[in-house]
């Protein structure tokens, strides 16, 4: 393939990260901790959000993010 080619998405992988909050530092800075789920390709935003507040409430430290990765290989490659 050549410049002006036509690409295409190959792969496409979807990943939801909680970040709860385990604490302070000594400045009062969060500490963080990140869990990482993968999700199905075909899941709506609102499905990966209410997903995110079930898995949450069976943790005992309290959510404070959550983000939606969403990586994709564009091809194809000659």
């Amino acid at each position: 393939m050549a410049i002006g080619s036509t690409a295409g998405t190959i792969l496409t992988e979807k990943i939801l990260v909680l970040e709860f909050d385990t604490g302070e530092t000594k400045n009062e800075k969060p500490v963080l901790k990140k869990v990482r789920y993968p999700v199905k390709n075909d899941s709506t935003l609102q499905q990966v959000y209410d997903s995110a507040y079930a898995m949450a409430a069976y943790s005992k430290m309290a959510l404070y993010g959550i983000q939606l990765t969403v990586q994709e290989q564009l091809g194809p490659i000659d």
